[in-house]
């Protein structure tokens, strides 16, 4: 013991969790924290993709419909969505395809419905469904669980990757629905691999970057950092290179931002981060 402060200070962020401090990562950042220790962490770098979607099921029957969108690979499915709701209350998801030739669903695996029972993961392997076996190689995982914040969690797991030709995988896109109660409302996160668009089709929700936060930045006493530009050129031997996403004084594009599920406007604060330069 050399009874001076502690800081710790993480460029680490989760896809994953409520956003409301109860996740077993944010509690573990927010036991780092107390007297003489803080605990940094970053917002996060997904302010400019669309990863959170939320809809309030005011009627039955009702559907929360969204598109996935792979930024790395075109017409393949490769990512993860966690879902929660607002109550303890069972609700249901499926994985579906989507025919933009015929406007319409082709495909949709068997309905899964949560369960606070903690039960094993439901796997579909796609060498076992006629249309997925015949178009796709790879699974989809489903699991649910009830989270220490009394609220319904259903995390949905894909890597599907076309066998069919990438002309054919091209008239696809993938999707997820959901079915909950009334007075329910489902807030969805996704990985930073795979954007929730709606592809300008009716009903089908288009996601934002408005929340699409670090879930371990929300714990108790955690300081959230986001990025701001203090430099937007780096010289080399060629000469400089620009980068210009972002301009001088302003909060660097990708820095993540929004209102946890605490009501607490997120990142607490912000420091250099755009194109630093160090030995």
């Amino acid at each position: 013991r050399v009874n001076r402060p502690a800081v710790v200070n993480m460029s680490l962020s989760s896809n994953v969790g409520p956003r409301d401090g109860t996740s077993m990562l944010s509690q573990a950042m927010a036991n780092v924290t107390g007297k003489g220790r803080v605990c940094v962490l970053s917002i996060g770098n997904d302010g400019f993709l669309r990863l959170k979607a939320r809809k309030h099921f005011a009627a039955e029957p009702d559907t929360l419909r969204t598109f996935l969108e792979n930024l790395y690979k075109a017409y393949v499915a490769n990512g993860e969505v966690d879902v929660w709701a607002d109550n303890s209350k069972p609700y249901k998801a499926q994985l579906v395809v989507y025919d933009r030739t015929k406007n319409a669903v082709v495909y949709g695996t068997e309905w899964y419905e949560t369960t606070a029972a903690d039960d094993d993961p439901v796997t579909i392997n796609a060498a076992d469904d006629a249309f997925l076996g015949k178009n796709y190689t790879g699974e989809i995982n489903f699991a649910s669980a009830l989270g220490d914040n009394g609220k319904m969690e259903l995390y949905v797991n894909f890597d599907l990757q076309y066998t069919c030709t990438k002309e054919e995988a091209s008239n696809y896109y993938f999707g997820l629905r959901y079915v909950a109660s009334a007075g329910t409302t489902l807030t969805a996160w996704s990985s930073t691999s795979t954007q929730l668009v709606g592809n300008g089709k009716t009903g089908w929700l288009e996601g934002s970057p408005d929340g699409a936060i670090s879930d371990m930045a929300t714990g108790a006493g955690v300081i959230s950092v986001g990025s701001y530009v203090t430099k937007n050129t780096i010289p080399h031997l060629e000469g400089e290179a620009n980068y210009n996403k972002s301009s001088m004084g302003d909060i660097m594009y990708s820095s993540s931002y929004g209102i946890d599920e605490n009501g607490v406007s997120q990142p607490m604060i912000t420091a250099p981060g755009y194109m630093v330069v160090s030995a």
